[in-house]
């Protein structure tokens, strides 16, 4: 039930779940990951996936373009800790 979206250039199976759910209940997505700053230290780092529940687009539309956007914050965090 994958569906495939860009991680870092290359197509990578991804599940649906975040999406749909946000779609069916037109709850924010806070995508969140806590940096590690030292033993002890860690850096929240928060940010909000936009999304639209119109009618414009197919559903298989809306998920992959939510999809992409989470992906797209996950390479961010990748790239600014890419020791973690």
């Amino acid at each position: 039930h994958a569906i495939f979206v860009d991680f870092f250039g290359i197509p990578a199976a991804t599940t649906k779940a975040v999406a749909l759910a946000a779609l069916r209940t037109r709850a924010p997505i806070i995508f969140l990951i806590a940096a590690r700053l030292g033993p002890d230290s860690y850096r929240p780092i928060l940010k909000e996936i936009h999304y639209s529940v119109d009618d414009t687009g197919t559903l298989e539309e809306k998920i992959v373009a939510i999809m992409n956007q989470v992906h797209a914050a996950l390479e961010a965090a990748i790239s600014e800790y890419p020791e973690q």
